[in-house]
């Protein structure tokens, strides 16, 4: 893990700068199905970028409550691309409908498809936390006061450091197979060895 919020949010940046130099400029296949899964890939690195803004402009609660939004976000990518039907890709895109399986189911489907010995599944653990954060539950409620009993944002360096480096890591985790079953491996062996340059311990929340 990251020591500090600056190591933590160089490694989130660091993540979000490899990516978006594998996307720049790079001649991505193009379809129904393969559009919809990069739509959904850009907003995810949206969400991913201004947890990044957040942290920086040191509002955690906000920052926090965007996790679960990238997160799930990238989930109906990964399940676009290799799960969802024709017809369902058409439902999507054409109809703005959501066929997609509740989110604890997905991520069993989806860890299981992928081969991801457990990774995606893990963060099905966490989603009452992740929704939480979201929703202003008691895991944002209970950080409003600081110590000394005034009011403000409560968050230790710890949680920052693991929302960061959950963040980063999640985008790549979740783009390399897609890079991967498009037949890109080069781009998805540039996200493996940026990982494998920068192990941090990556739990998720």
């Amino acid at each position: 893990m990251a020591n500090t919020i600056d190591e933590a949010l160089d490694y989130n940046k660091g993540a979000l700068d490899v990516i978006l130099s594998q996307l720049h400029g790079a001649n991505l296949p193009s379809s129904p199905r393969h559009d919809l899964v990069w739509a959904y890939v850009l907003i995810a690195m949206g969400h991913h970028q201004a947890i990044h803004s957040l942290i920086s402009q040191h509002l955690p609660a906000s920052a926090f409550a965007l996790l679960r939004s990238q997160i799930e976000t990238a989930f109906r990518g990964l399940w676009v691309n290799l799960i969802a039907t024709d017809e369902q890709v058409n439902a999507i895109g054409q109809k703005g409908e959501e066929p997609f399986p509740r989110f604890r189911p997905m991520a069993t489907e989806l860890d299981n498809k992928y081969g991801a010995g457990g990774w995606l599944q893990s963060f099905a653990d966490h989603w009452a936390t992740l929704n939480g954060y979201t929703h202003s539950g008691l895991e944002q409620l209970g950080r409003q006061f600081r110590d000394d009993g005034n009011v403000g944002p409560n968050y230790s360096d710890e949680m920052v450091i693991e929302l960061l480096v959950t963040s980063g890591t999640a985008s790549i985790g979740c783009l390399v197979p897609i890079f991967r079953g498009m037949g890109l491996d080069d781009k998805a062996r540039a996200l493996e060895e940026w990982l494998e340059k920068h192990p941090f311990n990556r739990d998720s929340l």
